[in-house]
């Protein structure tokens, strides 16, 4: 089952709700990739894109998040969620080179990219939303 974008995802910032609505859409392609059992230069092109932008996306949100001084640990702890993520990422695609499709994998696919991807989004973020939203009508 894809992941669904929602208004009630929005940040409030143009570029990371941007690439969130591109991540939903690269993960769905990624997961629905698998599920579909396509062959694997197919997958290994959405892994390489999906992994580079992953990239390009938390670092964006978290120098974002820098400059606008969210506080420090808090920002560990967002930064160790990304963290996180890339790691089971990671280990997710070394699985699929070595066992290739699997029920398991898809499952675990799932688990660990979309309801990770949108619980992260729904929960952590927008916290950090809300904390810059706050701070802005402070400073009015």
């Amino acid at each position: 089952m894809p992941i669904k974008w929602s208004e009630l995802l929005l940040t409030g910032v143009p570029e990371i709700d941007k690439q969130h609505l591109n991540l939903f859409t690269v993960v769905n392609s990624f997961v629905q990739s698998i599920m579909d059992e396509n062959d694997k230069q197919e997958v290994d092109k959405l892994y390489t894109f999906l992994s580079e932008y992953v990239v390009l996306h938390f670092t964006t949100e978290e120098q974002m998040l820098e400059r606008e001084c969210y506080p420090a640990a808090e920002l560990a702890v967002h930064k160790a969620q990304h963290a996180y993520f890339t790691r089971a990422f990671c280990a997710l695609k070394r699985r699929y080179d070595l066992l290739g499709h699997s029920p398991e994998l898809v499952r675990d696919t799932h688990r660990d990219v979309s309801n990770w991807l949108l619980t992260h989004v729904a929960k952590a973020d927008i916290i950090w939303s809300a904390h810059l939203k706050e701070k802005r009508e402070n400073k009015k």
